[in-house]
């Protein structure tokens, strides 16, 4: 009903009787920040788009977890890929506000800078009379800054690029879950239309929403892809028959509490090393069939242990199954040494890849650049393993060239990550 009335009121109230006046003027709609979320406000992002000349996005994410929209850092960037997969090349740009920032400016910076990072045309700073007000009147220069720092920069990345992810028109589910995902150092790339041509594909919840989302599936595992989906995937593709055309591993209603885990480096056939995490994470037991699927990363129990990260292979790809939290939070508590092999499959085909702690975001574009972007309020060390026949690496806000170093098979560079900067580079061979 809501989308219904909505396109309605575009259509015949808006949009006709404004060209009627004016023939030449621009209609554009803005569409907001929380696009799990849309359908249910009457916003059509399947047809909406095509009444307007150009559209607008909400890249607002302010403080995750003391505001009521729920929404990681990471969206400032992931949001406006979404519109501009949308409507290529209509979409007109970002659009951020300071409210529920000034607990930490750092957060309202963040906004612009991954706004612009995401190759937004321009950066809408709403709005003038909040940005004159004596509350909001540190993020005038902040901007200014920013746009300065990020000319030195920004015409040197190429077109974004990162890991295919589904999300259907209209459909919502595991909100939000990509940018939890993308916070732990993997790039993302979000589309409405499934990736057919993607090597390696990303699937939570609400890709269920497309009924023939199985058939897709085995279609690109058929041609060689790797294609990742959740627990909650799982879920809802059961009622589709997930079981019976993909993979015999089902959701149960139990749950496990884990902080201790193994890893296998053989593929899931044994188990090797103990990591343990800070605090205690939920998550739901999947259930599976032994000799089909292996278990790549494990929580461990009493005497049992419950699979966080699976494999199988079907046709000629891999069929990957990622456990996800009852807390998507608590993705962020996985030990780094766990997260490398989630990364190594979702990076597959990238020519680098990270190994940091969690909450370390990685920007990746078409021309052999990259940006890395720490949200943890400390300074650390991260390795960045080169590939492709990559040496070194040139940054290019210095200007300086930093060579790999052999740590056994591989070529890795090492860097010291700051709060709130970013790192950019250029690959050399």
């Amino acid at each position: 009903f809501r989308i219904e009335l909505m396109m309605e009121i575009s259509e015949k109230v808006v949009v006709k009787p404004a060209k009627k006046v004016n023939p030449n003027v621009k209609m554009i709609i803005k569409y907001p920040n929380w696009y799990e979320h849309f359908q249910d406000a009457g916003y059509n992002l399947e047809d909406g788009p095509k009444i307007f000349d150009s559209v607008y996005t909400g890249t607002e994410t302010r403080n995750p977890m003391y505001t009521q929209q729920h929404l990681p850092k990471y969206l400032s960037y992931f949001n406006l890929r979404y519109l501009e997969n949308i409507a290529p090349g209509r979409n007109e740009g970002g659009w951020y506000d300071p409210y529920e920032c000034s607990y930490n400016l750092t957060s309202y910076a963040e906004q612009a800078y991954l706004t612009l990072l995401a190759k937004s045309k321009e950066a809408m700073m709403f709005s003038l009379g909040t940005l004159l007000h004596h509350d909001f009147s540190l993020c005038v220069p902040i901007n200014g800054q920013i746009f300065k720092d990020m000319d030195e920069y920004l015409g040197e990345l190429g077109i974004p690029v990162g890991t295919a992810t589904y999300i259907p028109y209209h459909s919502h589910g595991e909100d939000y879950l990509h940018n939890y995902v993308a916070m732990l150092g993997i790039p993302l790339e979000p589309y409405p239309d499934y990736p057919e041509e993607a090597k390696t594909v990303f699937l939570t919840e609400n890709a269920t929403k497309d009924k023939k989302i199985l058939k897709k599936i085995m279609k690109s595992l058929e041609h060689g892809a790797d294609v990742i989906v959740t627990s909650g995937f799982v879920k809802e593709a059961t009622k589709l028959g997930f079981q019976k055309h993909l993979c015999n591993v089902g959701y149960t209603d139990r749950k496990a509490i884990v902080n201790s885990f193994a890893y296998s480096n053989d593929g899931g056939i044994c188990f090797g090393g103990l990591e343990e995490s800070a605090k205690a994470i939920l998550i739901p037991q999947l259930e599976f069939k032994t000799n089909d699927t292996w278990e790549i990363i494990a929580g461990f129990g009493e005497d049992n242990s419950f699979p966080l990260l699976m494999k199988t292979q079907y046709g000629k790809g891999r069929l990957y199954i990622l456990t996800i939290p009852e807390d998507y939070g608590d993705l962020y508590h996985i030990p780094r040494k766990l997260l490398l092999p989630i990364r190594q499959i979702f990076l597959k085909n990238s020519p680098i890849l990270l190994d940091s702690y969690s909450k370390v975001a990685l920007f990746t574009y078409d021309n052999d650049t990259f940006v890395i972007r720490s949200f943890q309020p400390w300074y650390d060390e991260i390795s960045i393993t080169l590939k492709n026949g990559y040496t070194a690496i040139k940054d290019l806000q210095d200007g300086n060239v930093i060579n790999g170093e052999q740590e056994g098979d591989n070529l890795v560079i090492r860097i010291r990550l700051a709060p709130g900067n970013n790192k950019v580079y250029k690959l050399v061979k």
